[in-house]
């Protein structure tokens, strides 16, 4: 049934692969099988079955990778205060988180990520 394998078919055109496999699939009604016949692996046979079984046709179209949400960026002002005790101590992240703490701002070390301020 495929003449070429799955990858060599993603490369040329990945709706295309993903749609011909699933084609495959419907013919077989067993992941292993058609995961055999395609030269891929059963968890990527899976992956694009259930998509499809959700989502249909659109299931093959690529997802976007950006984060769904991302972590509160630090406030300008307290990003500020980093950056004047960084020029002021010469500290690195741990020390100068130290010497915040005595001054009242309560950051973690690993807020503080480069050399130069707040990332």
């Amino acid at each position: 049934m495929a003449e070429l394998a799955y990858r060599e078919v993603y490369a040329m055109n990945r709706v295309e692969a993903r749609r011909r496999l699933i084609e495959t699939y419907q013919i077989t009604r067993n992941y292993s099988e058609t995961a055999r016949r395609w030269h891929t692996s059963r968890h990527v046979m899976r992956r694009w079955a259930r998509r499809y079984q959700e989502l249909g046709e659109i299931g093959f179209q690529d997802r976007s990778r950006r984060p769904h949400h991302s972590p509160p960026q630090t406030p300008p002002q307290i990003e500020q205060q980093v950056l004047d005790a960084r020029e002021k101590t010469g500290y690195g992240r741990q020390r100068l988180a130290v010497y915040l703490k005595r001054q009242g701002l309560h950051l973690s070390p690993y807020t503080i990520r480069h050399p130069y301020g707040i990332l």
